[in-house]
């Protein structure tokens, strides 16, 4: 945003205080970086878990994850590079950025309605002090059919992410002060995320919470942490591995770790988690890999990058299905008879692979790639639809070796919540510009001098 000759004989006690970052994003934000620089190297690196004959390593079923699978995902892989670094070309000079008062008072707006849905969808195991206690002191642990979907309330929390994609830029890179409701907010909804992933088993929900704020944390320049700060924009998702095998390593002590299976190998846990997390991803794309190898493909099903238009309400699900002649996903059948029903993530490249052919998956990842590379560009403009979009497709890579995250309902939601919080702001902005100009004719009439306009930080260009 170039500066005004107004802006410039602004007096010095109206200027805004200027960016404190570095108005760009680390390497591992891009999706040209995050593929060359982070994927491929882990891909390398599950490949290599299929040939450890290590107790730990949990393989079992048919191992399908060959050369040419490995090689196919790997170009995927390469072109979801190509289509981010084509996206990092594209300039849009006109993009605004947002005003920070706008993005904080949505940003409440979101929190306050995701809040009613927690509660809404929690009510029975939430404002019971005994069943709450019972929960956490491993009395009583409710399956997800007890906990039950809400009729679609479920759908409704991902209102909590786009808040902490607001709250967390709002923050860190704007240095908007948040009020007493906002840190209420996060507060409420962080340990509603955790009482969620613990109730559900559901740790991909505090890690869609987690990673808007480190987004939004990296583009600022904090005061404190710095030498944090700096190792996490070096080193980016590679410091984070020994993060993500302590959160799984907890999530899997409650689930797998007291089974007679595992006490029966003599492991101690650390060896149990690091095991357990790199069978996890191999499976994965093993299980991918697998159906490719032993099924009909492509099968035009789209239940991998439109599995949200499959379960959509009021009959429109069952009509798409009939129209295309969905017939049930194939993956449980596969998993009976090649593998393991305890691992079924059916890989991100794969399945997309399988259910397009591999020239139409190719443009699918170029085209979520480009997307990405301009909305990042966004993003880091204080552009809303950046902030309020990006985190989702950031997510998409993170995943991509584990499941299709953009064709999942949860993806889905986000999205109608990220657009509803986008509306919620372009309103605000609207309101306040029409009171600015109301404010500068009143001035005129009275010949009085105008007003200085107090916006986003100076800096963005």
């Amino acid at each position: 945003m170039t500066l005004t000759r107004r802006a410039r004989r602004r007096p010095p006690e109206a200027e805004p205080p200027p960016h404190p970052g570095p108005h760009t994003m680390p390497w591992w934000a891009s999706p040209t970086g995050i593929c060359l620089g982070f994927l491929l190297p882990i891909l390398v690196l599950i490949a290599y878990v299929g040939t450890i004959n290590h107790p730990a390593i949990t393989i079992r079923g048919v191992r399908f994850l060959t050369l040419p699978y490995l090689l196919l995902a790997a170009s995927m892989l390469l072109v979801m590079a190509g289509g981010g670094w084509m996206g990092s070309l594209i300039v849009n000079r006109k993009m605004q950025p947002v005003h920070g008062d706008d993005l904080m008072r949505a940003t409440n707006i979101l929190g306050l309605v995701a809040l009613l849905i927690y509660c809404l969808w929690l009510r029975g195991l939430l404002f019971n002090p005994l069943t709450v206690f019972q929960v956490f002191t491993g009395q009583f642990r409710p399956n997800r059919a007890e906990i039950g979907t809400g009729g679609g309330v479920r759908s409704l929390l991902n209102f909590s992410l786009v808040f902490f994609c607001f709250a967390s830029y709002g923050i860190f890179v704007l240095r908007v002060r948040a009020d007493r409701l906002c840190k209420f907010l996060i507060v409420a909804l962080s340990l509603l995320t955790l009482y969620r992933s613990y109730l559900w088993s559901e740790r991909l929900a505090l890690i869609e919470i987690l990673v808007p704020v480190v987004l939004a944390w990296t583009l600022s320049r904090p005061r404190k942490l710095a030498w944090a700060w700096q190792a996490t924009r070096r080193f980016g998702p590679f410091g984070g591995i020994p993060f993500v095998v302590l959160y799984f390593a907890v999530g899997e002590y409650f689930r797998s770790w007291q089974s007679e299976f595992y006490q029966s190998k003599h492991l101690n846990f650390a060896d149990f988690a690091v095991g357990r997390l790199a069978s996890y991803y191999y499976t994965s794309l093993n299980n991918g890999a697998g159906v490719l190898a032993t099924g009909n493909w492509p099968n035009y099903a789209f239940d991998s990058i439109l599995q949200w238009l499959h379960k959509m309400p009021l009959g429109v699900g069952t009509l798409f299905k009939r129209v295309i002649g969905y017939e049930g996903s194939s993956n449980m059948d596969f998993l009976e008879e090649f593998g393991d029903a305890e691992f079924n993530n059916p890989s991100g490249i794969f399945q997309v692979v399988g259910d397009i052919g591999i020239g139409p998956a190719a443009l699918y990842f170029w085209a979520v790639a480009f997307a990405a590379a301009m909305l990042l560009r966004r993003y880091e403009r204080a552009n809303i639809v950046g902030i309020a979009l990006f985190p989702a497709f950031f997510m998409s890579f993170v995943e991509v070796f584990r499941y299709p995250y953009l064709g999942q309902s949860r993806a889905f939601s986000y999205v109608m919540a990220a657009l509803l919080g986008v509306a919620i702001v372009s309103y605000l902005g609207r309101q306040r510009s029409r009171r600015q100009q109301l404010a500068d004719r009143a001035q005129r009439f009275r010949g009085a001098p105008l007003a200085p306009r107090v916006g986003v930080p100076v800096g963005w260009r």
